[in-house]
This record gives C-alpha cells, sequence and structure tokens, in this order.
C-alpha cells in the first residue's frame, strides 16, 4: 500500500516525497541528455532502463540500496538526491535575466578592460554556458538562478553586487536598452 501525505496544494514539504525523488532522477537524467537505455548501458546493466523508467515514474518503490546506486550513476551525493524540496520563491526578475553576449565580448576584447578579473570570469562563464547548453545565438542569453549563484562562487560577491555590477557594465538585456 503507498503512502500517501496530505499536503495543501502551495505547502512546501520539508521531507522528500516518493514524487519528488522521482522527479529529481528523473531531472537528473534529463540534465545529461541521457536516455533511459543511457542510464542503462553506463551502469553496465545494473540497472535496467525499464526499472528506472518506473523510478521516475513513481510506479515502483526505492531501496536504500538502489537509491545509493543511482546516486552513483549520476556521481552525486546520495543526500542530493533525496533532499527535499528547495524552498524557493519563484523570482521572475531573476529567471528573466538576459545578458547582452554581444557588448560582453566587445568589453572582454578591450585592452583596457581586459585586466578587470570579474570581466574576464563572466567572459569565460558565458562560453562555458553557452557549449554547455549548446546555445550559439550569440546576441542575448538567459541566466538562470543557479548561474547566478555560480558566479557568486566565482566572484566572491554575493549575488546582489554581481547584478549591481551588471548593471553598471550595461550587461543587462532590458526593455531600455535592447529593441
Amino acid at each position: 500500500m503507498k503512502s500517501q501525505r496530505k499536503t495543501s496544494p502551495d505547502a512546501i514539504p520539508t521531507q522528500p516525497t516518493p514524487a519528488s525523488i522521482a522527479h529529481r532522477i528523473r531531472s537528473l537524467r534529463l540534465e545529461r541528455r541521457w536516455s533511459l537505455a543511457d542510464v542503462e548501458r553506463l551502469s553496465r546493466g545494473s540497472l535496467k532502463a525499464v526499472v528506472l523508467g518506473s523510478y521516475e515514474r513513481g510506479d515502483r518503490s526505492l531501496s536504500l540500496t538502489r537509491a545509493i546506486d543511482i546516486a552513483e550513476i549520476f556521481s552525486i551525493p546520495l543526500q542530493h538526491l533525496l533532499a527535499a524540496p528547495e524552498k524557493t520563491a519563484p523570482t521572475l526578475t531573476r529567471t528573466e535575466m538576459m545578458v547582452d553576449l554581444r557588448r560582453t565580448r566587445a568589453l572582454a576584447q578591450d585592452p583596457l578592460a581586459q585586466s578587470d578579473p570579474i570581466l574576464m570570469t563572466f567572459s569565460a562563464f558565458l562560453a562555458w554556458i553557452a557549449t554547455r547548453r549548446c546555445d550559439w545565438n550569440g546576441e542575448i542569453m538567459s541566466l538562470r538562478n543557479g548561474d547566478l549563484s555560480t558566479l557568486s562562487i566565482m566572484t566572491l560577491m554575493n549575488e546582489e553586487a554581481i547584478l549591481n555590477w551588471l548593471n553598471e557594465k550595461g550587461l543587462l538585456v532590458t526593455e531600455l536598452n535592447h529593441p
């Protein structure tokens, strides 16, 4: 018999639920652009594609041993797989941040600006993101909340300071500075 927790639709659970773990497994696989068959191959057949699919759908109970196996396949700590859903409120301004790639490239090519370690770090990070996302449009790029957190770590600046820096350099695309 499946355990069902009664929560309001707006409540964010403090503990993981079978559904949140199933969702996390599927998200991890899709982030890596792996098929179910890819995971079976990477596990050398110890985790069958059909079994992983049933975990992702929540049709099958996940044992601790199998959770450890899945965490190892994805090279993540077990606690990440079993963590409760994040309690982050959606912030439209941050999820819709767009960076002007042309302006960033122009600044990075300016000999005077090349002494700015933040600009050089930011430029290299954008190139990495473009490669990772296969985003080759070359004009603008969206920055996700996780990207901002990573930049914060890389530059030793808090997220608010990074946003201010991006704004001061004119690197954020707004309706006012981009047609």
